[in-house]
């Protein structure tokens, strides 16, 4: 049934993807439960707070900001007005806040995307924006063609990142079924060599980026929209409870994603072009339409330089859209036999040990696979402060952590040894 906020084809196609992303991302933090709704004592996985001042708080604390965002998500979906879906927006945008203030492990790419394309729906001003329905239609259409340029980027730079040696050696046949191994195979430094399906790694790399390329362009984007799908469709079923059934949020990310590609490059009315966008851009008042110069710059931020950064490895691999490329930062926590033999016993048994080697070593990364069903947030960052909550909770003085990086460009791993001990103030001392 159309929603009678919205007069043009072009706003009602935002606000239909509006409640495609809305209930995409309840999807999302239902298929992780245990990350965003923990009851008391129902994971021992430990918050990673981004700031000092919720270093004290409960873990039932994501789980109340988690159930406001939820809310928020679905008092948009249901409400039409201005002033009540202009509120609802805010709303959730400072419960996400609030979110990954208390733990940095629930910033996940598809949030991260989710939020990205929001944001972009309310600064169009689609279902309470004010002006004349041709003026509503221009500005909406410029909005479609932001939000699709930025997933057209999401596509070019998720194949970039994947031109990498252990994508092509280890994370591309893995995830095709013909490879089963990913451990670190901690001490050394040297991936394994290129094997005969490095080819395919290849191929899916390429054929991602280009993909990504050609829905920059009206001619081609249909097509290259319906191939991404079924690629999303084939991680789906890779992934999902037919395959390898891990990390539980990509299965209905995969699903949506190639729901979103249909809304936005086939079913919708076609966006404004390069040179329209330009010309509105330009003549935008910055007091009556500030929402299209925050849209360009939303998308040159998000869609373009975080991205390039992230290529450079200067900026956090899930903002640069680093999925499945196998080159994140990855961390091992390492105890003695006497730390370990005081942890809890359902805690133990995530550790793993060498024979020749008394300590007892814990992949971070594989441990939030295990117990939350998501991987957690690739940085030094985070598993600092994971490490330091981690000896908080369970009593303990002072830890090892070694950080794992794969350089780009290299068959190397790089090791960084570090000696975390949590201060008063919340921050690791190494």
């Amino acid at each position: 049934m159309p929603d009678k906020s919205a007069s043009t084809p072009a706003e009602f196609n935002l606000l239909l993807l509006k409640r495609l992303v809305c209930v995409a991302a309840i999807f999302g933090m239902l298929s992780s439960f245990k990350l965003f709704f923990p009851l008391p004592g129902y994971r021992n996985f430990p918050n990673a707070p981004v700031l000092n001042l919720f270093i004290g708080c409960p873990e039932f604390c994501v789980g109340v900001f988690a159930v406001l965002l939820v809310l928020a998500l679905i008092l948009s979906l249901l409400l039409n007005g201005r002033a009540k879906l202009r509120a609802a927006l805010v709303f959730g945008f400072f419960a996400f806040l609030f979110l990954l203030a208390i733990d940095l492990n629930c910033f996940q790419p598809w949030a991260y995307e989710y939020a990205v394309l929001l944001v972009m729906v309310f600064l169009s001003g689609a279902g309470y924006g004010a002006g004349e329905s041709g003026e509503r239609e221009e500005r909406c259409r410029v909005f479609q063609f932001f939000m699709a340029s930025f997933l057209a980027c999401v596509y070019i730079f998720s194949g970039l990142e994947k031109l990498n040696y252990r994508f092509l050696s280890e994370i591309g046949p893995w995830l095709l079924g013909l490879q089963q191994d990913l451990s670190l195979a901690l001490p050394e430094s040297v991936m394994p060599p290129l094997g005969p399906y490095a080819a395919l790694g290849l191929f899916m790399a390429l054929g991602e980026a280009a993909c990504g390329g050609l829905l920059l362009f009206s001619r081609t984007r249909s097509v290259a929209a319906c191939l991404l799908s079924l690629m999303h469709i084939s991680l789906f079923l890779m992934l999902g409870p037919l395959g390898k059934n891990l990390n539980y949020a990509v299965w209905s990310w995969n699903v949506f994603s190639a729901l979103l590609l249909l809304l936005v490059f086939v079913i919708g009315p076609p966006a404004a072009t390069f040179k329209q966008v330009l010309l509105s851009v330009r003549t935008a008042s910055a007091r009556s339409q500030p929402g299209l110069r925050f849209g360009a710059g939303l998308l040159l931020l998000c869609g373009v330089l975080v991205p390039t950064l992230g290529l450079l490895q200067l900026a956090d691999p899930y903002p640069s859209f680093a999925l499945y490329s196998g080159d994140v930062p990855r961390a091992v926590l390492i105890l003695d036999p006497e730390q370990y033999e005081g942890l809890p016993r359902e805690l133990q048994s995530v550790f793993y040990w060498y024979k020749t080697k008394p300590e007892r070593y814990l992949d971070i990364l594989d441990w939030s696979v295990d117990e939350l069903g998501v991987a957690a947030y690739p940085s030094a960052f985070f598993y600092e402060k994971s490490a330091c909550q981690f000896l908080r909770k369970y009593g303990l003085k002072s830890c090892r952590l070694i950080l794992v990086t794969y350089p780009k460009g290299t068959a190397q791993r790089r090791f960084l040894y570090r000696q975390i001990t949590p201060s008063a103030s919340g921050d690791p001392v190494r």
